[in-house]
């Protein structure tokens, strides 16, 4: 009975430690090192704002759904697959320049933010749950936001925010 009490307290004891823990300084170590863009994981369409007026938010959603979205969105999922088969991305990224294509986490706190159509340096933090980091542009002092979905020693999975919708992108180191 001795040993099993003394087990017991043992087990709670490490039980309590383990979970004193936060994910972000797990998911801190994990994201450093360079990443280079994989994958489309998933693409969702931008959806329509709700508004106070029941007139305003069904014109809206006619319009969320009107053929050409509808087309617009089938074009974006053939992209997307055709780069999966092709492993080019330059059609994708030509259509959304602003799509991630690299980042850079240096353990020292500075970032490195590669798109089409800009390269963003400057600092990085993690907030306390280590699920979004934001960078601060060194030049511009611009903050953008990225939203990590899972984090492995070799892939990163974040949402890239656009006009036109979110993607979900898979980076490999």
């Amino acid at each position: 009975m001795k040993i099993f009490k003394s087990s017991l307290i043992t087990i709670i004891g490490l039980f309590l430690f383990s979970s004193c823990g936060t994910i972000n300084r797990v998911n801190e170590k994990f994201i450093l090192g360079s990443w280079k863009f994989d994958k489309v994981v998933t693409y969702n369409p931008s959806s329509s704002e709700h508004t106070s007026s029941s007139s305003e938010t069904a014109d809206k959603q006619t319009k969320a759904l009107s053929p050409s979205n509808i087309s617009d969105s089938y074009e974006v999922i053939k992209l997307i697959k055709e780069s999966i088969v092709n492993k080019d991305i330059s059609a994708l990224a030509d259509r959304f320049p602003e799509m991630i294509t690299a980042i850079e986490f240096k353990s020292d706190k500075t970032a490195h933010v590669t798109t089409r159509k800009i390269s963003i340096n400057g600092t990085w933090k993690i907030n306390r749950t280590g699920t979004k980091i934001k960078i601060k542009a060194s030049d511009t002092k611009k903050t953008t936001q990225i939203e990590i979905k899972d984090v492995g020693f070799t892939s990163l999975e974040i949402v890239d925010p656009l006009p036109n919708g979110s993607f979900v992108l898979l980076f490999k180191k």
